[in-house]
Parts: structure tokens; C-alpha cells; sequence
């Protein structure tokens, strides 16, 4: 009887996707080790940096999320399972997933449930004598260059719907060789579950198929970027609090207050959801990148959008100002938890369309990260504890330390040369 391959993945600090294969892991399995300094891993370089207060003593187990054990229909004999980190038996401080599943969790004991859903967008490149190039040259919606690539489309959602992740819209983005796939509506944990992998299960097709996908920021420096927009929902037993009940058309009062919660510490979430030198590449004012620190209806310039469409009601928030550089579970974590604190607090409405100053360096934003309520404190006497500031505090602190040095790396870097790493890595 052929092996069975049992492929645990998780997302570490860096926003890279890694996974150990167990040889006949089935979904009984107990899971399998790392090493606590396996989350403090650069992505740009093989060292750990200063300062992550991690070190070369302890170890970890990824336990298995058992309800994320499928097949993997475009890998012979092969399944894949999600795993959250423990130490000693219980949740890891460090362990991303984890965070993400406080700040569900939290938004709960408040009486909300959030729902989101990713966009990521994407290119597909051929390495032509040592540098990638489109697969076309093809328009925003061009219907004619679907037909080239119909079997990578077919093997590719025939392969995401086998493991429960269900693409729902795709296109041609304006960029030559560049594409969109809005996946479907979930809870935020299987939401960025789904991104993982999707991620992953795009770039494997592609490989099998002589193609590379990457989804950095700005893979070839004179074409658009890569967004990865990130659209949150807010309920309240089973309704909408998105839609203001008076008009559909409009913001409700609760979804104003989520939504100064988080523009109100935009710098600090820049630091977890645009956190590369490819980022910055990406986020400039004239490319509908989100990189304006504002609010709007329909406005694709706005670092937060609020769709609409005709007269059908708004359904959800889109935010912008994300890439897949970007740690999934801490992004959407960081933004639940600054837009909970804000809904609870009952932040002061801000206007929309109003610009709120200029979007920090990274520099800049990991300053704010480090001292700002995500990191350091209580948000909320009714949100956190100081138990759960000091679990932040030593889970950003590591976080930091990797992109900081990740980021000093690729600065250095030719920019042919950093184009590449990011291509490969993302």
C-alpha cells in the first residue's frame, strides 16, 4: 500500500506558509514538533534575529484542528491539516492562530460575531532567461486570456472546493498576467485558513504546470501591485449590524464605532497587515492601493471601503490596506480586536472621506505597533486582561524583531534581486 503524506501547516512571523509532512499521519494524529525559534525564522535570511526573546532552548507541539483535515485532490496520496501551537499542553503565546481565536472569542463575550472573507490578488509569471514575465498581457476583465489558462482554472478550483475552500468570483486583474479570486464569506479563523490555503494550493498548481505564482505586493516594479482585500462583517444575533437600519445605504452606528477603533490606530495595524519593504512599494496614493488613511463609500483609494452597488444594501467593510506579506491570523486579529474596543467604547464616529493624516513608514509603524494597545495594554477594562497584554506583548515583541530584520535585509538588497526573493517567497 502506497504512503500516505500528512502535511501540518501554519503561518509563522514572517507571513510564510510552512508545513512538516508526517509519513502516514492520519487524522487521529497527535501532531508534531517545532522548535519555539521555528517562529522567529526570517523569511529573507536563514538567522534569528536580536531581540525576539526567543532562543535556541524549548519546544513547541502543532496540535492538529481536526476539522481542517481533508485531501489534497492535486497531491497523490497526500492530506493536510491546520495545526495550533501548545507548549507544555496548552495554547502558545506565540501561536498566531491562537491570537486570532482570543479576539473571535472576545468580540463574543461582547455579543458579536464577525464574518470575512479574502480577495487575494496575484500573477502568474514564466521565467524567461532568468526573469519573470507575465503569461500575457492581458486587460481588467479580459475575457480572451481565460481560455489559455482554462485547465490551471479547472485543476485549481476542482482542487480549493475537494478542501472545503470555495472560490466564488475570478478575473483578470489590470495588471498583464494578473489575477483575482474572492473566496466565500466565513468565520475569521476558516476565513484565514482559507487564504493559507489557497495561497498554497495556487502556487503548487502553478509550479506543476511551469507557471510561478506569487502574491508580494509588487512583484515587477512597473506594473500594479498585489492587494489582499480583507472584507469584515458584524452581527448581533443572527443580524446585520452593518447596514444602518434607517437607511441601507448607510453605515450603522455600530459599524462606525468598529470603524474608528481601527482608524484610529491605523498606524499600529499597518505594522500587521502591510509589514514588508515590498509593502511600501505597493502603497502609493495614485494606485488605489488604500494607502490614503481615510474612510469612504465606493472610494477604492480609501484604506477602508464601504461597497455598495445600485440599490442593493451594504453587506460588509473592505479593507484595503492589507497585502499577503502579511500574516493572515494577526492581521485580521489585530483589526477584530481594535474594532471590538472600538464598538464597545463607543468611539466617536469619524467622517467619512475625511483624510487622516499620512500612512507611517514602516518604520513608523512598527514605533506605534510597540506602543500601542494592541502590544503593551488593556484596550479595554472589559476587553482584556493584563494575563492577555503580557500573551500580546511577547507575541508582537517576537513579531517585530523578525520583520525588523527582514526588512533591514531586503533594503539592502538590488531591486531585481529583492523582487525576486519576494517573488519566490510569497
Amino acid at each position: 500500500m502506497a504512503p500516505r503524506y500528512l502535511r501540518h501547516y501554519w503561518s509563522d512571523n514572517a507571513g510564510v506558509t510552512r508545513t512538516k509532512v508526517e509519513i502516514n499521519g492520519g487524522v487521529k494524529s497527535s501532531g508534531v514538533g517545532l522548535a519555539l525559534a521555528d517562529q522567529a525564522q526570517c523569511m529573507s535570511h536563514r538567522s534569528v534575529p536580536m531581540g525576539s526573546g526567543i532562543g535556541s532552548v524549548g519546544d513547541i507541539r502543532l496540535i492538529p484542528d481536526r476539522e481542517t483535515f481533508v485531501e489534497v485532490p492535486h497531491l497523490k496520496n497526500t492530506y493536510r491539516v491546520i495545526g495550533d501551537m501548545f507548549r507544555n499542553g496548552t495554547p502558545w503565546d506565540l501561536c498566531p492562530r491562537n491570537y486570532l481565536k482570543e479576539a473571535v472569542l472576545r468580540a463574543a463575550q461582547n455579543g458579536f460575531t464577525i464574518r470575512a472573507a479574502f480577495e487575494p490578488e496575484f500573477y502568474l509569471l514564466k521565467l524567461v532567461e532568468g526573469k519573470y514575465q507575465p503569461i500575457d498581457n492581458g486587460l481588467y476583465g479580459d475575457a480572451g486570456t481565460l481560455s489559455g489558462i482554462s485547465e490551471w482554472i479547472d485543476t485549481n478550483v476542482i482542487s480549493l472546493e475537494g478542501q472545503n475552500v470555495f472560490p466564488e468570483i475570478f478575473h483578470h486583474e489590470s495588471g498583464p498576467g494578473q489575477y483575482e479570486m474572492s473566496l466565500r464569506h466565513a468565520d475569521p479563523i476558516k476565513a484565514a485558513d482559507d487564504f493559507l490555503i489557497a495561497r498554497d494550493t495556487i502556487k503548487s498548481i502553478s509550479k506543476q504546470l511551469g507557471i510561478t505564482a506569487t502574491f508580494c505586493p509588487k512583484p515587477l516594479k512597473e506594473e500594479i501591485g498585489n492587494g489582499l482585500h480583507l472584507n469584515i462583517s458584524i452581527w448581533k444575533q443572527d443580524v446585520s449590524n452593518v447596514p444602518s437600519v434607517h437607511c441601507d445605504q448607510k453605515l450603522s452606528a455600530n459599524a462606525l464605532h468598529f470603524l474608528s477603533g481601527v482608524i484610529n490606530n491605523f498606524d499600529a495595524v499597518i505594522a500587521l497587515t502591510c509589514p514588508s519593504s515590498n509593502s511600501y512599494k505597493r502603497l502609493q496614493s495614485s494606485s488605489w492601493s488604500g494607502a490614503s488613511k481615510h474612510w469612504d463609500y465606493e472610494d477604492r483609494s480609501a484604506a477602508i471601503r464601504i461597497p455598495r452597488s445600485g440599490i442593493s444594501p451594504i453587506t460588509h467593510m473592505e479593507f484595503r490596506a492589507i497585502d499577503a506579506t502579511a500574516n493572515p491570523y494577526l492581521a485580521l486579529g489585530g483589526i477584530i480586536n481594535l474594532g471590538i474596543a472600538g464598538l464597545v467604547g463607543k468611539h466617536e464616529p469619524l467622517d467619512a472621506g475625511v483624510v487622516f493624516g499620512k500612512l507611517s513608514s514602516f518604520n513608523e509603524s512598527m514605533k506605534k505597533l510597540e506602543g500601542s494597545l494592541l502590544h503593551t495594554k488593556s484596550i479595554d477594562s472589559n476587553l482584556f486582561t493584563a494575563y492577555q497584554a503580557v500573551r500580546n506583548s511577547n507575541l508582537f515583541t517576537a513579531y517585530q524583531a523578525v520583520r525588523k530584520s527582514d526588512y533591514a535585509y531586503c533594503k539592502k538588497l538590488p531591486t531585481s534581486q529583492e523582487e525576486k526573493l519576494f517573488i519566490e517567497r510569497y
